[in-house]
């Protein structure tokens, strides 16, 4: 095998072609040979060759920086991070910024693709504090878009801005993507700051409106509301009327006014409207704007117009609606919300409607509203308050009535609106249909108590008491309302049901109810019939805890009757530390009767007497202590009271009874049977008396009569047994033991059994109140002293009106001083008591619309009276006077005035000038005179003095004269003066010559309210201005006058008589007629020519008037008048004379008067037998009101 051919080597190839291969083949390398850059990916998708290749290089250059980093950025690409990071920490002397961009590359890819989320928080954080600015822009691309793998699109519109400031040619695109991805990132405002860097370059751009919309919302974005509308009005000029620009317009009217810039809100419109004249809108958005800023005003005429073209805009129609309230268009405001709810019902402004229209009185209207389209709708409480308010405001209470009658026919539950129609019958006075509702009402629903009492007092108005009770006296077991219990009790007052009323105020002292003094006072009288003990416990705690005198004085009344001498004494020993109850009448006379227990007559006897001279008009006491001496028969004493208080019985008729015991007692069966006579004309069927009056009858011997009137008497007695008053039972025990015996007497006593005084006392009130009426005062006084006596209640306007009429000065005071008066009667009192000064100012201070019209116009009238009394003010008048022969004229002024509250002065001032033929007018000349009067209001009357003083040429008089008078009662005045050198007009040669000295008595007394009767008596001593006497006289003056009517006009009737006698001296007056200065022009100069010695005249008058024309103060509003005619029969000289007066006045500007009277008479006194008269012109103005 070793020779063998295949055991040698075979060659395959030829040396030649082998070197010819190798020769190829290294031709082709070099040809296809580039540099190492071959291998790299040179932009291209990376792949590992390139990375490998890369290697190789960098091992064999590991200076190559460049090369290096192109590693790093291809291992990163391929995602061999590990391998790059190697790379990257191998670089001998790295590039630090390079470095660490690199690194926070390879980090953040890492995490990202490990998903580790706290290594890539940590990497972020890295990444965001790398400082960048050093970076070359292509870098800055990668940093960019590695911010963007990172979810970091701030961080890469940062870069982004930066490389739109290093590459000016890529401006735009970068500036572009910042602000793409600062929106991204939510930061408009950065992008906003981008679009405005765009929008400054726009105008070079074709999309600058885009800029500008995109700038516009980032700024929007930011709130930067006012930077962006001043963006917009800045730019309007980009701004097309395309519906886009138009819709941009709105919002920037909206946003302008949100950012409170009215201004360019109002740039905005302006443009808008110029680019779009007719669009609704631009109304719409200044509408709006408008409201924002508070130009209410331009807001409410924008509106109109735009409400013209929108007239169905719900919207609008409430907006304008507000906008109309705002500005104080409210009736306009009213409708437009109408016809809000004509297109769309709501039932919130429905309400806010009806209650707009009745706040502007439009009642009509809102009670249109309030029903609503379905007037039977059933309505709340408050709404059915306020449609009743609305149809009473305008007037239409009987359409209200109306409308709740169909509307109770449709909702009978409604329990307001029963209410609220009875309150409607209640207040138009349908107090019968009222009655009718209540009783439906009652068919419906369970009353309240306060309705029950309201339905009851309803019916007790319409005088159907029964029915009153009927409604109320049911269902009471659990009642406690004290007005239920009151009005229960008033009912069985009036029904007479004594077990009913005493029931009633049993429950109201169950349930703590405090009684009032009246209630209480009849519940004692109930009582005082039935328990009297219990009344008197009742009286004794009233007046413990109230203090009230009449309590104590009933107390005493009751305790005396029933004998209880222990309490008798305590409650006096009580009352001993009140001063107003020591000085109380009832109490004095208890203490009598107290000292009459105890049998110590003398101390008895002294208290009544000292209580008599307290009280001289009490006619209790004097009852008291008649009685005192009819009990223990002290026939000595009885006589001289008698005579000395007979007048005072005839007017007391307390007295009638005592006054015919006394007599009867001292044997007087004729004056004793006429003073029963007397007390049972006054009152017929005290059955009681008329059988005192039997017995008297039978005691003068009179026994038939005596006999048939017993029999008619027991007749009586029987059908009627009285009316049980204790009081009356004690007078019928003393007049039985006067007539028989104390024993038989106190036997009777004994056997008695009380009846109820209710009755007595509701029959009193009633009389009280018809003499009232009738206005018979004295009846009235009599009946109250005759009740007063009796323990019957006396109401205290009787009390009040007594004290006025019988002139009680203490009763009045205490009145005063307890304030217990209205204004009215307070200045009456102050009248009565001489403070007549307190009273004017009393009066004139009450004056006012706050009064009830009754005692306004009373108080005006006792002003008036108070005035013409005492006239403050000031008068000018010029008259002319005629005495029948001789004549005067002049002008005269008169000035009064109140000083303080109790003096008063007048002055007067005049001026004469006489014409007579008897009268030497050259020698006396003019004359003028002075009157002066003062005078001074006292406790019981007046005083007053008054100089006189007369200046003439030929001799001047001075005089003055002084005067008392007395107010002896409220009806009767007495007056006593005397005068000195006064004026005389007993004739017409006196006025000029004489004078007069007189002593002088008056008085006046009223009877009725119509008639008054004067009276005057006078003493007179004569003489002339020169000291010559004439002589003395004597006259007498009554007159009688009636009132017909009161007023409107007043008119009097008078009849009197005149009476005067002088006497004379004889002989001539040297000096009237001596020599040539003498002033009389007549042959004989004697007193008989000055002065009648005789005169007599008898006469009658009438006047009618409306106050006095010419007085001081008018008296009457606007004009007064007066006519007055009189005629006489002067018997003295057998001459019929008669007189006319006329006059009327006028007020001129306010409190004056101008007058002018007028006077005849047929012949004057003391006249030549010529007529005379008088003629004034008055003019008069007030001081004060």
């Amino acid at each position: 095998m070793r020779n063998s051919s295949a055991s040698k080597p075979v060659s395959l190839l030829r040396p030649w072609t082998l070197a010819l291969s190798t020769a190829a083949m290294g031709g082709l390398l070099v040809l296809t040979y580039n540099s190492e850059e071959v291998f790299l990916p040179d932009g291209q998708r990376p792949d590992a060759v390139s990375a490998n290749y890369a290697e190789l290089l960098l091992s064999a250059r590991p200076g190559d920086v460049t090369l290096r980093l192109e590693l790093v950025e291809l291992l990163v690409e391929l995602a061999q991070y590990d391998r790059a990071r190697l790379h990257l920490l191998n670089w001998p002397e790295p590039d630090p910024l390079l470095a660490e961009y690199y690194r926070l590359t390879i980090d953040g890819l890492v995490a990202l693709h490990a998903g580790d989320a706290q290594r890539l928080a940590w990497t972020r954080t890295q990444l965001f504090n790398f400082d960048r600015s050093g970076l070359p822009a292509h870098r800055l691309q990668k940093l960019a878009e590695l911010a963007l793998r990172m979810e970091m699109p701030w961080l890469a519109a940062d870069v982004f801005h930066d490389l739109s400031q290093r590459l000016p040619e890529q401006r735009v695109e970068n500036l572009k993507a910042a602000s793409r991805w600062y929106l991204a990132s939510n930061q408009p405002g950065k992008a906003s700051m981008i679009y405005l860097d765009l929008l400054a370059t726009s105008d070079k751009l074709a999309d600058g409106p885009d800029y500008l919309r995109l700038a516009y919302d980032a700024l929007l974005a930011v709130g930067a509301d006012d930077h962006a509308s001043r963006l917009l009005t800045d730019e309007l000029h980009l701004l097309s009327a395309s519906e886009s620009d138009a819709a941009w317009l709105k919002q920037g009217v909206r946003v302008a006014t949100n950012a409170l810039r009215y201004d360019l809100a109002e740039q905005i419109l302006r443009h808008w409207q110029a680019l779009q004249p007719n669009n609704a809108e631009v109304l719409a958005a200044e509408f709006r704007m408008r409201l924002a800023s508070g130009d209410i005003h331009d807001a409410w005429r924008v509106g109109q117009l735009l409400l013209a073209m929108r007239s169905e805009d719900l919207e609008l129609l409430q907006d304008m609606a507000r906008l109309g309230e705002w500005t104080g268009n409210n009736p306009q405001a009213l409708s437009y919300w109408i016809r809000y709810l004509d297109l769309r019902e709501d039932p919130a402004v429905r309400e806010h409607a009806w209650r707009l229209a009745f706040q502007v009185y439009d009642f009509d209207r809102g009670i249109a509203l309030l029903v609503g389209q379905s007037p039977s709708q059933r309505l709340s409480d408050e709404k059915l308050d306020a449609l009743i308010y609305a149809q009473e405001s305008r007037g239409t209470p009987d359409q209200s009535e109306e409308w709740l009658r169909n509307y109770l026919h449709s909702h009978p539950g409604h329990r307001l609106a029963w209410l609220r129609l009875i309150q409607n019958l209640e207040n138009t006075h349908q107090h019968g249909a009222e009655a009718d509702i209540w009783q439906a009402m009652a068919t419906h629903f369970p009353l309240s108590t306060v309705e029950r009492i309201d339905w009851a007092s309803l019916h007790w108005k319409l005088y159907q008491p029964q029915l009153a009770w009927t409604v109320l006296n049911a269902n009471n077991h659990n009642e406690a309302n004290p007005d239920y219990w009151r009005t229960l009790a008033g009912l069985a007052w009036d029904l007479e049901k004594d077990q009913a009323l005493h029931a009633a105020y049993e429950r109201m002292l169950e349930e703590g109810i405090t009684l009032t003094f009246s209630e209480e006072t009849q519940l004692m009288g109930f009582y005082r019939e039935v328990e009297p003990r219990r009344a008197l416990e009742m009286q004794v705690a009233s007046w413990e805890r109230t203090g009230d005198v009449r309590r104590l004085v009933d107390s005493l009344d009751l305790a005396q009757t029933l004998a209880d001498k222990d309490l008798l004494g305590a409650l006096l020993e009580n009352a001993g530390s009140s001063p107003s109850a020591m000085a109380h009448p009832g109490v004095l006379l208890a203490r009598g009767a107290f000292a009459e227990l105890e049998n110590r007559t003398s101390d008895a006897e002294l208290i009544y007497k000292s209580g008599l001279e307290r009280f001289p008009n009490d006619s209790l006491i004097r009852e008291r202590l008649l009685w005192f001496y009819i009990d223990h028969s002290r026939h000595a004493e009885l006589p001289m009271l008698l005579h000395k208080w007979r007048p005072f019985a005839a007017r007391s008729g307390s007295l009638w009874l005592p006054f015919a015991t006394a007599n009867q007692l001292l044997g007087r069966h004729d004056q004793a049977l006429a003073w029963f006579r007397r007390y049972l004309r006054s009152n017929p069927n005290d059955w009681l008396v008329q059988a005192a009056y039997v017995d008297a009858l039978e005691a003068s011997g009179r026994f038939d009569q005596a006999q048939r009137l017993r029999r008619a008497l027991a007749a009586n007695i029987k059908l009627e047994p009285g009316s049980g008053s204790p009081e009356r039972y004690a007078v019928w025990l003393r007049l039985f033991a006067a007539a028989y015996s104390p024993r038989q007497a106190q036997g009777i006593a004994l056997r008695w059994q009380d009846g109820s005084t209710a009755m007595l006392q509701l029959w009193f009130d009633r009389l009280i109140y018809q003499l009232e009426s009738t206005n018979q005062e004295t009846q009235k006084d009599q009946w109250l002293a005759w009740g007063r006596a009796r323990g019957l209640k006396i109401d205290r306007y009787d009390h009040i009106q007594e004290a006025l009429r019988t002139y009680n000065r203490a009763t009045l005071q205490s009145l005063l001083a307890n304030s217990d008066l209205d204004p009215a009667q307070r200045v009456e009192a102050l009248n009565r008591l001489g403070r007549s000064g307190q009273a004017l100012g009393t009066a004139l201070s009450g004056l006012g619309h706050n009064q009830p019209g009754v005692i306004r116009e009373q108080l005006r009238r006792q002003a008036v009276e108070l005035h013409q009394r005492k006239p403050q003010g000031l008068q000018l008048s010029w008259g002319r006077q005629d005495f029948g022969g001789l004549k005067i004229r002049g002008p005269k002024m008169t000035l009064a005035r109140n000083l303080g509250n109790d003096w008063y002065a007048s002055l007067v001032l005049s001026q004469v000038h006489y014409q007579a033929d008897s009268v030497d007018l050259a020698v006396i000349g003019p004359e003028r005179n002075l009157e002066l009067l003062l005078g001074r209001e006292l406790e019981s009357g007046g005083v007053s003095l008054t100089v006189d003083l007369s200046i003439r040429n030929d001799q001047d008089r001075h005089g003055f004269g002084v005067s008392r008078s007395w107010q002896l009662t409220a009806n009767d005045q007495l007056a006593l003066g005397i005068d000195w050198q006064r004026e005389s007009r007993e004739s017409g040669l006196m006025r000029a010559l004489g004078a007069q000295d007189s002593l002088w008595l008056a008085g006046r007394h009223g009877f009725t309210a119509r008639d008054q009767f004067s009276w005057s008596l006078a003493h007179r001593r004569y003489e002339t201005r020169y000291g010559e006497a004439l002589g003395n006289g004597r006259a007498l003056s009554m007159e009688l006058t009636q009132v017909q009517e009161f007023d409107n006009p007043t008119w009097v009737t008078r009849t009197g008589i005149d009476y005067q006698r002088n006497d004379l001296r004889n002989g001539q007056l040297l000096d009237l007629l001596g020599d040539a200065a003498s002033p009389l022009r007549l042959d004989q100069a004697i007193p008989q020519a000055l002065l009648q010695e005789e005169y007599g005249r008898f006469y009658v008058g009438s006047s009618l008037h409306r106050g006095f024309p010419g007085a001081l103060n008018r008296s009457h509003p606007q004009y007064t008048w007066l006519i007055d005619v009189l005629a006489g029969w002067q018997w003295t000289d057998s001459t019929f004379t008669y007189g006319i007066n006329a006059g009327v006045g006028a007020e001129l500007v306010g409190d004056d008067e101008l007058a002018f009277t007028v006077g005849y008479q047929s012949a004057p006194r003391g006249g030549e037998g010529e007529p005379g008269g008088t003629l004034n012109l008055i003019y008069s103005t007030r001081f004060g009101r």
